[in-house]
């Protein structure tokens, strides 16, 4: 079965979702739980525990099946991946991001004050050093000229970023990749393809 990049991560969702739900939910019945009871003195103790660990044995080869097809579409996902280029835009796009993180700081910076108020402010302080009054002022270090070629250089990430996401999405509508058999019958079996 050949599917897009984007199914195959809508396939591994769905497995990772039963796999690791450990409550049984009614409205979502793929959830993978592992069987307990409570044995009351009505019942036969041996044919309580067999069933129940049957039920285990059953969960657990379940749980094993729905975890080599999801490593199976991973593996080859990541080959997918590496082969069109869409790892290093990943690798480019989170780059951009930390690059953003960090050129925040300038673009929301105040910036430096005219030459009349840092004149006032040194006046003060020499005032309040005379007193012997712990005083200091704040201001700005950049000019708005240097805040602006921060803003700039945000946007220009930003468009870098959308174009790179863009190419993104589309690499992963538009490649392919191959299910073996083996995992085209789990996801036939638990139902999650038709």
């Amino acid at each position: 079965m050949i599917v897009t990049l984007r199914k195959a991560h809508q396939y591994q969702k769905i497995i990772r979702s039963s796999l690791y739900h450990t409550y049984y939910f009614e409205t979502h019945r793929r959830a993978v739980a592992v069987p307990h009871s409570v044995i009351t003195v009505f019942e036969d103790v041996e044919k309580t525990i067999q069933k129940h660990y049957a039920s285990v044995v059953a969960a657990a080869q379940r749980r094993e099946r729905l975890l080599a097809a999801y490593y199976d579409i991973q593996q080859q996902t990541i080959t997918a991946n590496a082969q069109n280029g869409i790892k290093s835009m990943l690798n480019q796009i989170a780059y951009i991001n930390t690059r953003l993180e960090q050129l925040k700081v300038f673009i929301y910076a105040p910036p430096i004050e005219p030459p009349e108020v840092l004149a006032g402010f040194a006046e003060k302080l020499t005032e309040y050093r005379k007193w012997r009054t712990p005083h200091s002022e704040i201001s700005g270090i950049m000019t708005p000229a240097q805040i602006e070629d921060f803003r700039t250089q945000v946007r220009m990430l930003m468009h870098k970023r959308r174009r790179l996401t863009d190419k993104v999405l589309h690499l992963n509508m538009t490649t392919k990749i191959t299910l073996s058999d083996a995992t085209v019958a789990v996801l036939t079996d638990e139902k999650i393809i038709a």
